[in-house]
């Protein structure tokens, strides 16, 4: 039986999911075994680090990273690969000034989250590599080559499971979890630029150049929309978190931080959803498909709602018997 062309293209460009799915899975899967091998307090350490993690992926780059998001498969689309390349290169400069920034300030004794300055340094380390890794995957998502794509996170996330729970299993606790996490990120996110600048005809010594030049340049009147619009949203679901980990010791945020892998088990799945579909929709409205767009969005959205409320009620069943059994 021979599918609708259109439906063709959706299950077309949509057979990347098994392998993000899979590799979401891998994310959410080791933070439950992180929880089995190292004790409750150490696990609120981790729970802290990551969070400092987060927070800087989602300000550190000041917008950039959004804007790069919105503007790279327009770029691609209309032949401008170097200035695409030139954009990754200076918004990734940008994260490593604020995080360089960021440190400072935690070795000169800022306090967050009631974390060591090496703790809190190497959270910072974790969400800057972490976020230089996705700068390097935007070349293939935008290009819409979404199998290379997953198969990069699907690598990153099978080798910093592997070596997080190595070296949580080794003793190493938090911070080995997180420096272990932070080489393998930086070790698949250098073979990844690799292959965006083969991909360019470009050079390795050309990026320092590209990175420092024009800054003037960057959309940092749309990036600081974005970034303002995406910190509230991002507000309204973790501050909960944000004061957690605040005004609780490192012992109850562990247990409050392992209710919270559930939540952090759907962020996964919206961005498994997101990383196909926001570069289609850009590059359909890049190319005068505005309605189409429009259209593939509401589609969408109605089937991972029903499909939510499938998952979501069966799934919440058997996590409660799953946790009884095996993490009281």
């Amino acid at each position: 039986m021979m599918l609708p062309a259109s439906l063709a293209r959706g299950v077309a460009h949509f057979a990347y999911t098994p392998l993000l799915a899979l590799a979401a899975a891998i994310s959410f899967g080791k933070l439950v075994l992180y929880a089995a091998l190292i004790d409750v307090e150490q696990f609120g350490a981790l729970g802290k680090m990551l969070l400092v993690s987060t927070l800087f992926g989602m300000a550190g780059g000041l917008g950039l990273y959004l804007a790069a998001s919105r503007d790279l498969p327009a770029l691609l689309v209309a032949g401008r690969v170097h200035r695409a390349i030139a954009l990754l290169a200076q918004s990734a400069w940008v994260t490593t000034l604020t995080a360089g920034a960021g440190m400072l300030c935690a070795l000169l004794g800022a306090d967050l989250f009631d974390l060591t300055a090496a703790e809190m340094t190497l959270g910072l380390l974790h969400g800057w590599l972490q976020q230089l890794f996705m700068f390097a995957g935007f070349d293939n998502r935008s290009r819409l080559a979404l199998m290379s794509y997953a198969r990069d996170l699907f690598l990153r996330a099978f080798l910093c499971a592997a070596v997080g729970a190595a070296a949580a299993g080794a003793g190493l606790g938090a911070s080995g979890v997180i420096v272990t996490e932070a080489v393998a990120t930086a070790a698949v996110g250098a073979w990844m630029i690799g292959g965006v600048l083969r991909r360019a005809n470009a050079r390795w010594r050309w990026l320092p150049r590209l990175a420092v030049r024009r800054l003037n340049a960057l959309p940092w009147r749309p990036s600081l929309v974005l970034l303002a619009s995406s910190l509230v949203a991002f507000t309204s679901f973790n501050l909960d978190r944000w004061i957690a980990a605040q005004v609780l010791n490192r012992e109850a945020f562990g247990q409050y931080a392992f209710a919270w892998i559930a939540l952090i088990a759907a962020q996964s799945v919206q961005m498994l959803v997101n990383s196909g579909l926001l570069p289609l929709l850009a590059r359909r409205a890049a190319t005068g498909r505005s309605a189409s767009a429009v259209r593939l969005t509401l589609r969408v959205s109605i089937a991972l709602l029903a499909a939510a409320g499938i998952v979501g009620a069966a799934g919440g069943v058997a996590a409660i018997h799953a946790v009884e059994r095996w993490l009281p």
